[in-house]
């Protein structure tokens, strides 16, 4: 209990170390602070930025404060509820939920299989998490290459065949090899892992700086709410050995059309406010993300070529 306890007192640090969001600040029309946060990340990087490129900044992000006085109340600061009446991006929060719901389900089911598959429980688990680190590198290596979109649904798509064929050998061979057993449940639970990475980095993205915050929270308790199925579905195989594997794999195929109908965020400037996050994805198709990532050019931002080479890393 204290060693599982000591890396979540280690969280607590992060108050210290990290910087709060300089977007969500303005957002909250707080640039000062913003500024002041951005000053500190600079000067940790090193890089030199003249007081004239911050104050080009501050009145970039008054500006931009003053023509969205038109289109929102900026009295009020947005909220969840705010988020829920636009037609867009309620559809696509409402989608972002679904999401959160689906792959902690599938992640918690199938962390919870480690018994009879003719090892110890014990060994199971430990392989289970050896498969951790190279799913974030794979991650990683994924988005930066195909984007988010196409990391989240390739990796959804590939765990539920896995899932499939996992169930499928239960079903159709009596006595099965443990060896092919262990192999495609780590290999799900790799692709588990990727997706659910992939999961959080992708519907980050996707809502507006203003209500982020709120809606995350409230993904992350749906998914936890969910989470109370893992051991119905796991206790499934009492019934049918395949019946667990069947019921994740159609999670999957939900989970993969979802996704399909979210926009890509990969190489897009990012919504900061609800009007941003409504016209967010318009007029791009589902598959859109599968052409030729190198061929997609980021979306052009309000600064000097001196101050981007600047702030970029050497």
């Amino acid at each position: 209990m204290m060693w599982t306890a000591f890396p979540s007192l280690l969280v607590t640090s992060f108050y210290f170390l990290i910087h709060e969001s300089a977007q969500w600040l303005i957002t909250r029309n707080d640039i000062d602070g913003a500024i002041s946060r951005l000053q500190r990340v600079a000067k940790f990087n090193k890089r030199e930025v003249s007081e004239m490129d911050f104050e080009d900044f501050r009145k970039h992000c008054s500006k931009s404060s003053e023509s969205t006085k038109s289109k929102e109340d900026t009295h009020k600061l947005p909220g969840l509820l705010d988020a829920l009446k636009t037609p867009r991006l309620r559809k696509t929060v409402i989608e972002v939920l679904i999401l959160f719901m689906i792959i902690t389900v599938c992640y918690n089911t199938m962390a919870r299989n480690v018994e009879g598959v003719g090892i110890s429980p014990f060994i199971m688990f430990t392989l289970n998490a050896l498969t951790l680190p190279p799913s974030g590198l794979v991650q990683a290596q994924l988005q930066e290459r195909f984007g988010r979109k196409f990391t989240l649904v390739s990796s959804v798509l590939l765990t539920g065949l896995f899932t499939a064929a996992y169930g499928t050998v239960l079903t159709i061979w009596k006595q099965v090899n443990v060896t092919l057993l262990v192999a495609l449940l780590l290999t799900s639970r790799f692709g588990i892992s990727v997706a659910t990475g992939a999961t959080m980095q992708f519907c980050t993205e996707l809502i507006p700086t203003c209500v982020r915050s709120q809606i995350l929270a409230v993904g992350t308790i749906a998914g936890a709410a969910a989470s109370f199925l893992s051991p119905y579905i796991q206790y499934l195989d009492t019934y049918s050995k395949a019946g667990p594997a069947t019921l994740l794999f159609l999670l999957f195929i939900v989970c993969t059309w979802l996704c399909l109908l979210l926009p890509e965020t990969s190489n897009k400037k990012l919504p900061i406010s609800l009007v941003d996050g409504e016209q967010f994805g318009v007029g791009e198709g589902m598959f859109d993300f599968l052409r030729k990532r190198r061929s997609n050019k980021v979306d052009k931002v309000d600064a000097s070529a001196e101050t981007q080479e600047k702030l970029m890393p050497e």
